[in-house]
């Protein structure tokens, strides 16, 4: 029953970001780019359903193994492209970004004992690659 709920906790709590970022730009409280922020950056709070009820089986490491697939098809298709940017400006960074959290959840489940550094990499990737972004453009006339 665990199994079950941390998929339908997770899964709801992807589905009402991605809603609630939408919600917001169409409402021009977001530009584009900070919907794809503002969702980039609120996806890593889904570790933890997933640590609550899906941490030490192979669960553990399915819903990210999802989101690589998720990601790489809806890249071109669906009706989140518009969150790519241009190609001359695309870097597939949606899709790396799944691979990353899978990868690091796939050493976790094998090595119990990377459970912090797997939580504290993925809040890192979200924060920090989410605000660099933000933190740019802010100072876009500044060599950083």
């Amino acid at each position: 029953m665990n199994i079950l709920l941390g998929y339908i906790t997770t899964f709801s709590y992807i589905v009402f970001v991605i809603l609630m970022a939408s919600f917001l730009q169409k409402k021009g409280l977001l530009s584009q780019e900070g919907e794809r922020k503002t969702v980039h950056i609120l996806m890593g709070f889904c570790v933890i359903p997933i640590y609550f009820f899906l941490f030490g089986n192979i669960n553990f490491v399915i819903i990210p193994l999802l989101f690589v697939f998720i990601n790489a098809l809806l890249k071109h298709k669906g009706p989140l492209v518009g969150w790519n940017r241009d190609e001359e400006n695309d870097t597939h960074g949606t899709v790396f970004y799944a691979i990353s959290v899978f990868l690091m959840s796939v050493v976790t489940l094998i090595h119990e004992n990377f459970l912090m550094p797997y939580l504290v990499g993925v809040f890192c990737m979200a924060f920090a690659d989410g605000l660099a972004g933000f933190f740019r453009k802010k100072n876009k006339n500044h060599n950083i």
